[in-house]
C-alpha cells in the first residue's frame, strides 16, 4: 500500500504551494499598506483638529505630562481614535506613546465627563463636529487607498 512519491512531482507541488503563498503574503502587505495609510491619515487629521481646538502642541500629547489640558487633550484623542478608525487600542497608545489600558481609560473618562459635566459635554460636543467636518475633507482623499 505504501506508494512512492515521484520527488520531480512532489518538488512541483511544493513550488505551487509555495508561490501561492508568496502571492496571499503580498495581497496582505499592500492592504495592510493600504489599512495604515487610511487610518493614519485620520488619526493626523483627529490630532490635529484636538490640537487646534485645545491649544496643546502635538509633541505635547505623546509626552506623559498630566497637566490637565495636555491630558485632556490626550483623552479626546484616544476617544476619537477609537471612535473614527479601525486601530486597536494598542494601535491607538503607540500613536499617542500610552498602553491600551490608558487609551481605555481615556476614553471612559470621556464619556463619563461628557454626560456628568455640561461645559465638558459644549467642548465634546463642539470638537466633535469639527472632527467630522474635518474628515469628512478628508475621505475623499482617503478613498484612494481603500
Amino acid at each position: 500500500m505504501n506508494k512512492k512519491i515521484n520527488p520531480v512531482a512532489f518538488a512541483g507541488v511544493q513550488k505551487a504551494v509555495v508561490s501561492t503563498s508568496d502571492i496571499l503574503e503580498k495581497y496582505y502587505v499592500i492592504k495592510d499598506t493600504s489599512y495604515l495609510q487610511k487610518n493614519n491619515e485620520i488619526a493626523e487629521c483627529i490630532i490635529n483638529c484636538v490640537c487646534e481646538f485645545t491649544g496643546v502642541e502635538k509633541k505635547q500629547i505623546k509626552l506623559g505630562k498630566r497637566n490637565k489640558n495636555i491630558r485632556e487633550a490626550r483623552q479626546y484623542v484616544h476617544y476619537f481614535l477609537g471612535a473614527n478608525t479601525d486601530l486597536s487600542l494598542q494601535e491607538i497608545g503607540n500613536i499617542t506613546n500610552n498602553d491600551h489600558s490608558t487609551v481605555l481609560h481615556s476614553k471612559k473618562v470621556v464619556v463619563d465627563n461628557s454626560t456628568f459635566d455640561k461645559r465638558l459635554k459644549e467642548r465634546f460636543e463642539y470638537l466633535s463636529k469639527e472632527i467630522k467636518k474635518s474628515l469628512s475633507k478628508k475621505l475623499v482623499t482617503i478613498k484612494n487607498y481603500s
